[in-house]
């Protein structure tokens, strides 16, 4: 987690008890490719056609660079179908 900056916080043992809390964390998407590699990363400062249009490129780049399918792939066509790309 340290790697990414990837951060969570635990309510308290009462807070869990009485059923109602927040549980804080980071507010990130991060793109990793079928191999493992870290690819980019989205903040919510990006909107979702952003993040779509973004990732779409890196996949093409991805599979022009690897010659194959991924479920990165298949992934994205989800996303792009939710936010009304297709």
């Amino acid at each position: 987690c340290r790697a990414y900056r990837i951060y969570t916080s635990k309510p308290s043992p009462a807070e869990v008890k009485s059923g109602d809390y927040l549980l804080d964390h980071s507010i990130i998407i991060y793109v990793i490719a079928p191999d493992g590699k870290f690819v980019s990363f989205y903040g919510r400062n990006w909107s979702a056609s952003e993040v779509a249009s973004k990732a779409l490129a890196e996949i093409q780049q991805w599979k022009a660079d690897n010659g194959e399918q991924s479920l990165f792939e298949r992934l994205m066509a989800v996303v792009e179908a939710a936010v009304g790309l297709v």
